[in-house]
């Protein structure tokens, strides 16, 4: 197995198949998440169910996994990378060979998004805790909480400028 690790290939079908998980996990979010425009009683109960499902423990590892394997990989691809280099190049790349602003910038747009989701799971997590009660089920009122975060302007803009880059 370790042997395997040693392919750049191998990392970068590593990296690409956890990549593809969080893109996953990423658009399944942002789904539920439009359920906010459909009312509180929609959203609290997506949230409920999230929270309450069996498999909920499993799933949160699994992607604490894919994030922790994606930023392993990157982080020996871009040593290989480096190391292969041996330096920079003498002569500047032309239009058809040069790298985008996109691949320049990953490392970085890498950590702000990784801050962003600890952030933001983090707040949903062990934010201030409502309780409300629909159809004789007690769930956390996330509906309450989200327009609470979204009352500051900096909570705004630090979640705007986030999901850009996202």
């Amino acid at each position: 197995m370790l042997q395997l690790l040693k392919s750049s290939i191998v990392k970068k079908f590593i990296m690409g198949l956890t990549g593809l998980g969080l893109v996953g996990f990423v658009f399944g979010h942002m789904t539920g998440n439009f359920l906010i425009f459909k009312g509180a009683e929609a959203y609290n109960t997506y949230g409920y169910f999230l929270t309450s499902n069996p498999a909920y423990p499993l799933i949160a590892w699994g992607l604490v996994g894919c994030v922790a394997l994606h930023v392993l990989m990157g982080i020996l691809l871009a040593k290989e990378n480096n190391t292969a280099k041996g330096g920079r190049y003498a002569v500047a790349p032309n239009k058809d060979k040069e790298s985008s602003f996109a691949s320049n910038t990953m490392a970085y747009t890498g950590i702000l998004i990784l801050f962003f989701i600890s952030s933001h799971l983090y707040g949903m997590k062990y934010g201030t805790y409502y309780e409300v009660t629909y159809d004789g089920v007690v769930m956390r009122d996330l509906h309450r909480l989200v327009v609470e975060i979204f009352q500051s302007p900096l909570n705004v803009f630090w979640y705007v400028v986030s999901l850009v880059v996202l």
